[in-house]
């Protein structure tokens, strides 16, 4: 937005309720709550998104996630051109065909690796690879540990693993149950972050869960190794984050 701005474009976010169809490696399984309730919006929300493109009319809308690849059905009927930059790791399913359906009907995709755009095999359409980057502000390095784990509510006295995935069996949930059962030492402590409908099974004093921390740094201070014994292959955006942090990660 802010490269926008400097160079005199008018941009508008449209912050609003979206449905979604979260379907990529990583993403919650299809028969999931959080799944259907997602895939439900669509039909919920559709007309409202279409009455503020329709007043706004748009040179242009970027479509931020591939979960939104529907959103081209309407902007190719309201005949606005769109980019939609794919972030997520694609896999294999039920859903695969109608994404590369809906993905063709955008003027540009914008992909984050080669594997990506080749996965689709979407020849007839404008693809572009963009590599992914982070920026962070190196003030941020200098949070401590006691301050990180008193922001969380985390003891700074113990040896603090973290995992970030919730309870998703697909970043590995099952093999950090085996871990914790295997660490005898109470002094380590594994803190689980991220969303998880099964949060309330955590039945463990070895284990602490934290949820969904919206500012990062002081998750990684907090903690003394990251663990991410992923099933399958996709997007560990983790591994960068505690990369700048400084953090080791098994």
């Amino acid at each position: 937005f802010n490269c926008f701005n400097d160079n005199g474009v008018r941009c508008i976010e449209h912050k609003g309720l979206m449905g979604s169809i979260m379907h990529y490696s990583g993403g919650p399984n299809l028969f999931s709550r959080t799944f259907l309730t997602n895939l439900f919006n669509i039909n919920a929300t559709k007309n409202r998104i279409i009455e503020v493109i329709s007043q706004e009319n748009p040179d242009l809308v970027i479509v931020n996630s591939i979960v939104l690849a529907w959103l081209s059905i309407i902007l190719r009927k309201l005949e606005i051109k769109s980019i939609c930059f794919i972030r997520e790791t694609p896999i294999k399913g039920i859903f695969t065909n109608i994404t590369k359906v809906f993905l063709r009907k955008f003027s540009v995709l914008a992909f984050i690796s080669e594997y990506d755009k080749d996965f689709y095999k979407l020849n007839n359409t404008k693809c572009i690879v963009i590599k992914d980057t982070i920026k962070f502000d190196e003030s941020l390095l200098k949070i401590t540990k006691r301050q990180a784990c008193e922001k969380l509510k985390v003891s700074s006295k113990n040896f603090n693993i973290l995992f970030l995935g919730g309870t998703s069996e697909l970043k590995g949930w099952k093999t950090v149950e085996k871990c914790i059962d295997m660490v005898e030492n109470m002094e380590v402590k594994f803190v689980v972050a991220g969303y998880s409908d099964e949060a309330k099974k955590i039945n463990n004093k070895k284990v602490q869960y934290i949820g969904v921390v919206e500012n990062i740094q002081y998750m990684y201070k907090a903690c003394d190794l990251v663990i991410l014994p992923s099933n399958e292959p996709h997007q560990l955006m983790p591994i960068f984050e505690a990369g700048f942090f400084m953090v080791p990660v098994i």
